[in-house]
């Protein structure tokens, strides 16, 4: 077979085109954010975000007299419950659901919203007396309350089994992110622009044949773009079979380390009769820590 280096044309010779102009790419995507509460302790690396918190819980009040606590007020009592959550497809607070039933004693008053309403402190726990962490991981939080309302004096009310949970579920994952990302605005393609030397209304591959996933270490951001490659040529055999050949060249994303070759693309193509060539885009390989492009096409005659 014979070999041509530059621009095929419909003489014999033309067997095999090394390399091959007529690459083109586009890309999409952008900056993904991570969304949601955070974790109560710094357990995870990179941090992880839940889109559900739920709350529970419930304070009883009882007559407390010099360090004593003498009769459950069984009228007076406040239940924390409910939760809040963050809709996984935009990212925003959409449902706020705590709430916690209050009954008052005499002198002891709601705290953090009205009976029946928003609010995610129960009552007694803005009152002094100190609150103890009994439970306290990544995503479960349970605290003691020790909160003493009412008027001055020897005869208090004080809350008993002030107990207060939070607890964290449905994790935020980069998944969730990407996929807000190219719902959005991250996800209209750029138009297909020829492969060059950046000049002339070309693009370098290492810029629009670039996919890349930025690995997160402590952000809840990360950049994400997805490439697609395809080829545009003229000037063939017509109504050929070629062999397409092309690199993939890769690197750690955000270094400036040399881009080293690590896979091969190897499929065909056909020109039509008038030995014009427009495949459909092919998408480059995306891996989470790197940045990838895509180079070197070859075109090859297939026998017969």
């Amino acid at each position: 077979m014979a070999t041509r280096l530059g621009a095929c044309s419909q003489d014999t010779a033309c067997e095999c085109c090394a390399p091959s102009s007529g690459l083109q790419c586009r890309t999409r995507g952008g900056t993904a954010t991570v969304c949601g509460y955070s974790e109560f302790t710094s357990a995870s690396s990179p941090p992880k975000k839940y889109r559900t918190i739920t709350f529970s819980g419930n304070t009883l009040v009882c007559t407390y007299t010099s360090g004593t606590c003498l009769t459950t007020v069984d009228s007076a009592y406040s239940t924390y419950s409910g939760g809040r959550s963050y809709d996984s497809a935009t990212c925003v607070e959409s449902s706020f659901t705590d709430r916690y039933t209050f009954a008052g004693a005499p002198g002891c008053a709601a705290t953090g919203g009205s009976a029946n309403g928003s609010g995610s402190t129960p009552h007694g726990w803005d009152a002094p007396g100190g609150i103890t962490d009994t439970a306290k991981t990544a995503t479960v939080w349970s605290q003691d309350g020790d909160g003493i309302c009412g008027a001055p004096g020897s005869n208090k009310k004080r809350p008993t089994g002030n107990v207060r949970t939070q607890t964290l579920t449905n994790e935020d994952t980069e998944q969730n992110a990407i996929d807000r990302l190219l719902a959005g605005g991250g996800g209209t393609w750029g138009s297909f622009t020829t492969v060059g030397d950046g000049t002339g209304g070309t693009c370098l591959a290492t810029s629009c044949c670039n996919a890349k996933y930025q690995a997160r270490t402590s952000l809840f951001t990360f950049a994400y773009q997805q490439s697609e490659w395809r080829v545009s040529r003229s000037g063939l055999r017509a109504s050929t079979n070629y062999r397409v050949t092309l690199t993939y060249y890769r690197r750690l994303y955000g270094t400036s380390d040399a881009w080293v070759a690590y896979a091969t693309y190897d499929g065909t193509a056909s020109s039509n009769a008038s030995g014009v060539m427009l495949t459909t885009g092919v998408a480059v390989p995306i891996t989470r820590g790197y940045e990838t492009h895509a180079n070197d096409l070859i075109l090859c005659k297939m026998p017969g």
